[in-house]
């Protein structure tokens, strides 16, 4: 379960990933998952930074999601830290 939060006033169509998890790793299902979001949507995915939160709406990355996110953003598939100032929700 991936979700892809759309970010409000979004002019570069940017979406938060707040939520992932799959149980199966290490298969490239969670790549295919953002890849195919990206291709879907022409969208820009941004994640919290690793240590921060959680926040009040619950996220933060926990577990083996910052490697994951570090590892999609080596592959440009995860663009930047989002900044939770950078936005208004």
């Amino acid at each position: 379960m991936f979700y892809f939060e759309e970010l409000d006033e979004n002019p570069d169509n940017k979406f938060r990933l707040s939520r992932m998890y799959c149980p199966l790793k290490g298969y490239g299902l969670g790549r295919e998952a953002v890849k195919m979001f990206i291709e879907l949507f022409d969208a820009i995915v941004v994640t919290r930074a690793f240590g921060e939160g959680p926040f009040d709406d619950g996220s933060h990355l926990t577990e083996d999601a910052p490697g994951f996110v570090i590892h999609m953003q080596k592959e440009k598939l995860i663009e930047e830290w989002y900044q939770p100032d950078d936005y208004d929700f």
